[in-house]
């Protein structure tokens, strides 16, 4: 399959135009070639995405995940409909209430967690830099297995979980941003992959683990 490089622990297109993005149409996405280290239940976490979700979406629409395997304990960030939620395996996790994602609009999304086994309790999300309230669509403490990481989709023998629209860019940080650090990372991030794509940004927060060159292989279609 083809390959897309991953610089640290960030995805972003190689182009350095408003074209910087790939286009997901529901059945194809991309699979990291070996599992991320990224497990178990006290992790804290931030992801940060530009996206453009097509008019509709999917049901469990997933931009990034961890595969679930064959005990389902991954975690996919994603939309239901257009409003942003987080998932864990048989709908575990939150949703937002409002405001709905404008359809093929650039969007900016975060989602911070202090442990993901209690993140159907502490997640928070912030949409273009504001936070934004969600409520619980289902209770678990599910820990998260060695897996590797998708783009575009979660469990892939469910349709409903692939993502159908535009993916800009995608950070991973090993610690929980501030409402401060949101609303600064949506500045930069918008300015580097919208705006000016290919600028330079700073690192916002230390990593304890990194991508670090990792490869994705397209899978699902062409």
């Amino acid at each position: 399959g083809r390959k897309f490089a991953n610089v640290g622990a960030t995805f972003v297109p190689g182009a350095t135009s408003a074209t910087n993005h790939f286009l997901f149409s529901g059945t194809q996405f991309l699979e990291s070639d070996s599992p991320i280290g990224f497990e178990g239940g006290n992790i804290k976490t931030t992801v940060c995405a530009v996206v453009a979700e097509s008019s509709g979406g999917t049901a469990k629409g997933s931009i990034v995940g961890q595969n679930p395997g064959v005990d389902y304990r991954g975690f996919s960030l994603g939309s239901s409909g257009g409003y942003p939620t987080s998932n864990a395996y048989a709908l575990c996790g939150r949703k937002t209430a409002a405001p709905a994602l404008e359809a093929d609009t650039p969007t900016h999304l975060c989602w911070t967690t202090t442990a993901w086994a209690q993140q159907a309790n502490n997640m928070e999300f912030f949409v273009n830099g504001v936070a934004v309230a969600s409520t619980a669509w289902g209770t678990c403490n599910s820990s998260l297995a060695h897996g590797t990481l998708l783009i575009g989709h979660w469990d892939t023998s469910n349709p409903q979980m692939g993502w159908q629209g535009r993916i800009y860019s995608i950070q991973i940080f090993a610690e929980v941003f501030t409402a401060a650090q949101a609303a600064a990372h949506y500045q930069q991030q918008w300015v580097q992959d919208i705006v000016q794509p290919g600028a330079q940004s700073e690192v916002l927060g230390p990593l304890t683990w990194a991508l670090q060159r990792q490869d994705f292989t397209c899978r699902g279609g062409a």
